[in-house]
């Protein structure tokens, strides 16, 4: 199938330090273009601008910080794939937060075990899977500072932890600028070949990653990629320099070409360097 060539209005990565500038930027250089669509199977969901994505971001940041989520906090996400995925983690990169990811397939017992290991102070979780975790056995011993639950029934036990959709905040939060040499992300093994390790990734390893993405698989606006969440930042950032439609995590594949990025992130991957959480 031909490739359709075009001159893209690229953010220059290179300028930025962190995730989370090259990301304001983007979202206020495009507020009109579409960011992401939602669909679950044949049914949209939601669609957000540029702008959208903004308005509900960052009063999600503004309430983190009040909830004194600082430089280097590790914050946790158990989320299917979903827009609030997206949204928490640029809350959580704003504030200059280290992201840490879960398998939401993943037991309860499992969940507490990385929550602890990695020294999460701040969890967004899906009701279904928090109800699950509180249930565990080990769940008085969590060290967790705030939780946030999506989805919950109004009325909902949800043990000491608050609704997402209502945990906003009004007023302009603080961005916290992060190095290039700052954690960015935890990332979990699957622990097929022994316990889960945490393979530490910095705000530079995404950002190299997002240029190889953006060199080898040029898009334009209003292109539509299809994604999905866990495999986190790469692509959104790979997505929003370059002014495109449907920001979100990877895999990714073209609808329009078809063209897979799996083997340009693995390849990617093997060559940054990154360090095993201890």
């Amino acid at each position: 199938m031909a490739i359709e060539n075009h001159t893209l209005p690229m953010l220059n990565l290179d300028q930025y330090s962190c995730l989370g500038a090259a990301l304001r930027d983007a979202l206020d250089r495009w507020p009109n273009e579409i960011c992401l669509i939602e669909a679950d199977r044949e049914r949209e969901k939601t669609r957000l601008t540029y702008s959208d994505f903004k308005d509900v971001a960052l009063p999600l940041a503004r309430a983190l910080e009040d909830a004194a989520l600082k430089s280097a906090d590790r914050a946790a996400i158990i989320m299917t794939n979903q827009s609030k995925w997206l949204i928490s983690a640029y809350a959580i990169f704003y504030r200059g937060g280290v992201l840490v990811p879960l398998d939401y397939k993943l037991t309860a017992a499992e969940h507490l075990q990385l929550l602890a290991h990695c020294k999460a102070k701040f969890l967004i979780v899906e009701y279904y899977l928090w109800r699950a975790i509180a249930q565990s056995p080990e769940f008085k011993n969590h060290k967790l500072k705030k939780v946030l639950v999506t989805e919950a029934p109004l009325g909902a036990d949800l043990a000491g932890a608050y609704r997402w959709e209502e945990f906003r905040r009004k007023g302009d939060p603080g961005f916290v600028l992060r190095e290039r040499e700052d954690e960015a992300c935890i990332v979990y093994s699957s622990g097929t070949g022994g316990r889960p390790k945490g393979c530490v990734l910095t705000h530079e390893n995404y950002l190299e990653q997002c240029k190889s993405l953006t060199a080898w698989y040029p898009f334009w606006p209003g292109c539509v990629t299809s994604a999905f969440c866990r495999r986190i930042m790469p692509s959104i950032l790979w997505l929003a320099s370059s002014d495109r439609s449907c920001a979100a995590p990877a895999w990714c594949t073209c609808v329009r070409c078809g063209r897979s990025l799996c083997a340009t992130l693995s390849c990617a991957i093997r060559l940054l360097t990154f360090r095993w959480f201890p």
